[in-house]
């Protein structure tokens, strides 16, 4: 639905601005890989905790993108 086009579009977008600001060049692969794990870290998040889940919360996940993209 809406909700998963919105967690997926904030996941390839953290992805992508990290990477940017780290001045890195994933591969289109570590790319795909990164934003899987995101939206399923993502997921993992709402089933745990259903109320404060609600929202998006993508910077969460932003120290995982940092360390998984270091060179």
């Amino acid at each position: 639905g809406m909700l998963d086009q919105t967690r997926m579009h904030a996941a390839v977008k953290l992805v992508l601005e990290t990477a940017r600001t780290m001045r890195v060049k994933p591969s289109p692969g570590k790319v795909a890989d990164l934003v899987v794990q995101v939206y399923q870290r993502e997921i993992d998040r709402l089933l745990a905790d259903p109320v404060a889940g609600a929202e998006s919360a993508p910077s969460q996940h932003e120290q995982f993108v940092r360390t998984a993209l270091q060179p």
